[in-house]
């Protein structure tokens, strides 16, 4: 109620769609924090970062804060468990400043997650420059993940999809990822998923 955005779901067994605005679930939006992930399995492709939690990417001693407040969990050496759990902005920054833009179009293009022009000259461009997305182009992301039918290896899929887990229970599981930020004064909202039943799936 009272709430501007889309709504988009994806039955697979019954290969249905459920959605409230049909305009909406084509509009792109600021991908934000959902960039992580494939920025995260793009690194890991390149041998960037790892999946060890031993290897550290070194905090740059700059504080930061989050509207106003000091992030504690941004303002330290960090793993990328840690950046995907709290999102820190500077770990994901600093791989893109190890991609070469020319990969990154390769990238962008196969995964047809975003589009590929944009502002990537800007610090954090996920959430600034110009990088977009939509509710159905992340469904297909998701259902390609969870299949592990990406083209990146198996072993990096795994691993982002496990990190995603939120709920585990004898009836269901939930993995999910979120994200907000403001843009052009407003405030842009993502949650994304996989709901697996023991008969269905759902994104």
């Amino acid at each position: 109620k009272d709430i501007d955005g889309a709504i988009l779901i994806y039955d697979e067994k019954n290969d249905s769609w459920i959605f409230n605005y049909e305009k909406d679930i084509r509009k792109k939006t600021p991908i934000g924090s959902l960039f992580n992930l494939p920025n995260a399995l793009i690194g890991l492709d390149l041998g960037i970062i790892s999946t060890d939690s031993g290897q550290i990417m070194a905090w740059d001693g700059v504080k930061r804060y989050h509207f106003g407040l000091a992030k504690t969990s941004w303002n330290c050496n960090t793993n990328l468990d840690e950046a995907l759990d709290y999102k820190t902005d500077w770990y994901f920054q600093n791989i893109s400043k190890l991609v070469k833009p020319s990969d990154y179009q390769y990238f962008l293009k196969r995964l047809n997650l975003t589009n590929i022009n944009y502002k990537n000259k800007i610090s954090y461009y996920w959430h600034f420059g110009g990088l977009e997305t939509t509710p159905q182009q992340q469904i297909s992301f998701l259902k390609k993940l969870n299949k592990r039918e990406l083209f990146f290896q198996k072993e990096s899929q795994q691993y982002l999809y496990d990190k995603m887990l939120l709920v585990e229970n004898e009836k269901y599981t939930i993995h999910g990822y979120e994200t907000f930020n403001v843009f052009e004064g407003k405030r842009i909202d993502w949650w994304i998923g996989v709901l697996k039943t023991k008969d269905n799936t759902y994104y």
